[in-house]
């Protein structure tokens, strides 16, 4: 459902910048409502750009928890169990740190700056 809302006001972001593109019309046109738009627009795309990469590097870390999930707690595996949670969570604290050095880098605008 988010990816859905996103993807529409993206496309209606564009639209709208399609339209602000013909020329000024009085009364109907914003300078602050252009700039919102390319912000928008703007971040939009660098959040795609992450988008990918980021979906490809969490899958691993659930592919930990459910070997957690399905070796039962008596069986005697408690060291695999147990191996599969701290791997999943290493796993997703190391992409979250990860993350946040990448967005900046993502970003031409934080570049440039």
């Amino acid at each position: 459902m988010q990816l859905q809302a996103f993807f529409l006001v993206y496309r209606l972001n564009l639209s709208e910048m399609r339209i602000l593109k013909r020329g000024a019309v009085i009364h109907t046109y914003s300078v602050s409502r252009t700039y919102q738009l390319n912000e928008n627009i703007a971040l939009m795309k660098m959040l795609l750009r992450i988008a990918v990469p980021l979906v490809a590097a969490t899958t691993p870390a659930f592919l930990f928890y459910p070997v957690f999930k399905v070796i039962p707690p008596g069986s005697g595996y408690y060291g695999l169990r147990y191996f599969s949670v701290e791997m999943y969570d290493l796993w997703l604290a190391v992409l979250l740190t990860a993350l946040i050095i990448c967005v900046p880098i993502a970003d031409a605008a934080t570049r440039t700056s």
